[in-house]
């Protein structure tokens, strides 16, 4: 019964190596894992803020002004070919209409063409 209680004391040896070494490198691979997606998050920063100075540049903007995407949009077209205009743009020409009457209501109110003199003919 001796050899068998140290081949026994030697296969538990053998297997506490082995689980030693394979938590080893579990830690070494959970530590790569954990640099390569800090490493991901940097990259994917730096992409976000080239994306978002390439449209400020194709809008003519300074990469320091913030961005409206809806400032550009004017219209959606649906399957069927119809148009449907934004709400918000429909209120900005209604809003310019106005303007634009009342300019005119007080042109015409304090800016009233001359009369002009009817001259009779009279023979001499």
């Amino acid at each position: 019964m001796g050899s068998s209680s140290n081949d026994l004391c030697e296969m538990i040896k053998t297997l506490a190596s082995n689980i030693v070494t394979l938590q080893q490198n579990i830690m070494s691979f959970q530590q790569e894992t954990r640099s390569s997606i800090h490493n991901l998050e940097k990259q994917m920063g730096q992409l976000a803020s080239s994306i978002g100075k390439l449209k400020a540049q194709m809008n003519g903007k300074l990469s320091s002004q913030a961005l409206n995407p809806k400032e550009n949009v004017s219209a959606i077209m649906l399957r069927s070919g119809k148009e449907l205009e934004e709400q918000r743009s429909k209120h900005i020409e209604i809003e310019e209409e106005k303007e634009i009457e009342t300019k005119v209501s007080i042109k015409k109110k304090y800016f009233t063409p001359p009369q002009t003199e009817t001259t009779t003919n009279t023979q001499r």
